[in-house]
């Protein structure tokens, strides 16, 4: 996209918010861009730009982020347009600069959200993990939701994409045969952000301003735990925060956080191949598969 047309796309989503002073790029990731708007009253404002053959990911972020902020107001950006291929959030300020206190406070914050409870497991569509489909038919059953909807069907597209081998399809199969050993049946239903490690937590002076880029759906609450030890995002002073208010049990961190990760490492095994699929497969070693 040229820079004509993608100042075009941000000043049109902008029109009914006021006229642009500056658009300075932040980010370029693999599935979007992200630019602060500088509107000439001084008001700023995050533009998320697609990139090609992602543009569903606009709308499907915006109606997350709508829903994350009617059930708990503060932990995301607010949504202050939807324009063809643009989604613009209020800017958040962030500097990177976390500290004990700054991750103490976003374990405080996914409590928070973790909080909201539900009957059954999955949600209301089918949200976005990454740019993935992420399906979340609601199921009553824990073990079987993460085991189809999560482990099985990432496996599946992984091995379409041919990111692994057969022979790794395999033991994930047989692993999930076998995963009711491992995970509790009906663990309280929490809303989970769904994408938790550090890229997605925005800090700024030492404080937690923001959760960003979820991939909602409602599931067991150790599912966002275990996403947070991914490429060592969170520690001790995280964990410290979240027990405030939920209680973690001691066996999550002996079995439950590996397998749990086994869902992020099927995703980026599917997307980026590599050593992905190898940690995938040191996981199962571990667990005996």
């Amino acid at each position: 996209m040229t820079e004509n047309n993608l100042n075009h796309l941000i000043e049109n989503a902008a029109r009914k918010l006021g006229k642009i002073e500056a658009i300075t790029p932040i980010h370029t990731g693999d599935w979007a861009s992200v630019f602060k708007v500088t509107l000439i009253d001084g008001a700023n404002l995050a533009a998320k730009v697609p990139g090609s053959g992602h543009q569903h990911l606009a709308r499907a972020e915006e109606k997350m982020l709508k829903y994350l902020n009617q059930k708990a107001p503060g932990l995301f950006p607010e949504v202050a347009a939807l324009g063809e291929e643009v989604l613009l959030l209020d800017f958040i300020e962030n500097d990177g600069a976390k500290g004990a206190e700054g991750e103490r406070q976003a374990g405080r914050h996914l409590a928070r959200l973790h909080n909201i409870t539900e009957q059954r497991f999955g949600f209301f569509e089918d949200t976005i993990f990454g740019p993935s489909p992420q399906p979340n038919a609601w199921a009553d059953n824990w073990v079987g939701f993460f085991r189809d909807r999560r482990l099985l069907y990432m496996t599946a597209i992984a091995h379409q994409a041919g990111r692994i081998e057969a022979g790794l399809v395999s033991r994930i199969e047989k692993f999930c045969s076998h995963l009711e050993d491992y995970l509790p049946e009906k663990p309280a239903p929490v809303l989970l952000h769904g994408d938790f490690w550090g890229g997605n937590v925005l800090f700024h002076k030492g404080r937690c301003a923001a959760f960003i880029d979820p991939a909602i759906y409602y599931g067991h609450n150790e599912t966002d735990l275990a996403f947070a030890t991914l490429f060592g995002s969170f520690g001790k002073d995280f964990f410290e925060g979240y027990r405030e208010t939920h209680r973690i049990e001691n066996d999550f961190f002996d079995n439950r956080l590996d397998i749990y990760n086994l869902w992020p490492l099927l995703f980026h095994a599917y997307w980026f191949g590599g050593h992905y699929a190898g940690s995938v497969e040191a996981t199962l070693r571990r667990l005996g598969f």
